[in-house]
């Protein structure tokens, strides 16, 4: 009696963005904010770099904020470094 192969089935990503409604202004409100939405906002924001595999100056969309939008171009540089596969939790 010979065991049955279970065929390998190849499945697609589709990604749905949803708008949380909350918005940063400046950096005391990313930190509010930040505290306040869901895990899944953050490993949207910063994962999603790392899914597409394309080189970018940011990688993640905090790093690219404070970069193009505050023109905070060190703590750009700082979130840019931070690996998000390197931690064990989102929060601290």
């Amino acid at each position: 009696m010979s065991k049955a192969v279970k065929a390998f089935e190849f499945k697609q990503c589709t990604n749905i963005l949803k708008s949380t409604g909350k918005k940063a202004g400046n950096l005391r409100e990313l930190r509010d904010t930040i505290s306040q939405i869901s895990d899944k906002s953050i490993i949207h924001h910063t994962y999603h770099y790392f899914i597409k595999r394309q080189v970018f100056e940011y990688t993640n969309d905090f790093a690219h904020w404070a970069g193009e939008s505050l023109e905070e171009r060190a703590l750009s540089e700082h979130l840019s470094n931070i690996d998000p596969l390197m931690r064990t939790s989102l929060r601290y």
